[in-house]
């Protein structure tokens, strides 16, 4: 996210608000009370909306002439432990372009942007296939690296090998998904114990 966020007061002026978008080289500004918590956004398209006769945000068509008559609310927000999947499924969802990012008392402590969400796919294949082997095979979840390794190719990682138990291959799987990087996990993985119990009827169980 991006710690250093330029905000507007709903008392702000358009002229403002236009200078602050085109100073900050963004498209969408945070609207803050005084305790600095967020309480609606304005955007590029808001300011677009402002002309004599189009309907603004709120629904109607009075002209706007501050950042209060601008903003669109509810505000989506995300707290700084969201995941990088939490915060892409609401951009996607509420089809904005930027999210405040709120502590727990509702204090704006950043903004997390749709670049912000696809930098890490940038992240060099070699160094996501180390944090693989390191972080998630050998050291969260134990696995030797004779009986499972992992190749990474544009972001894509493969892993092959064996494990113990069935189960295991979904765990790991899950943990290479949210290594920051990885675009898919491929599974080539067998494994020497099926303990994955089939769903079946307990009434039939007991029949038998």
């Amino acid at each position: 996210m991006t710690r250093d966020v330029a905000t507007a007061t709903p008392e702000a002026s358009v002229k403002d608000v236009v200078w602050s978008l085109l100073y900050n080289k963004v498209s969408a500004l945070p609207v803050v009370d005084p305790r600095h918590r967020p309480v609606g956004m304005v955007s590029e398209t808001d300011l677009l909306r402002r002309r004599p006769g189009l309907p603004n945000s709120k629904g109607d068509s009075r002209e706007a002439i501050t950042a209060g008559d601008l903003m669109t609310t509810p505000v989506w927000t995300v707290c700084p432990e969201c995941s990088l999947a939490t915060a892409t499924r609401m951009i996607s969802e509420h089809g904005v372009g930027r999210l405040p990012v709120i502590d727990a008392s509702g204090i704006l402590v950043g903004v997390v942007s749709r670049s912000d969400l696809l930098r890490p796919l940038l992240r060099r294949d070699e160094a996501i296939q180390n944090e693989v082997a390191l972080e998630v095979l050998n050291r969260r979840f134990q696995v030797a690296a004779g009986n499972v390794s992992a190749t990474v190719q544009n972001g894509v990682v493969t892993l092959r090998g064996s494990v113990q138990k069935k189960s295991n291959i979904g765990v790991i799987v899950t943990l290479c998904r949210h290594v920051e990087g990885v675009i898919e996990v491929k599974s080539r993985l067998g494994y020497k114990e099926d303990d994955i119990v089939k769903n079946s009827n307990p009434e039939q169980n007991e029949k038998k």
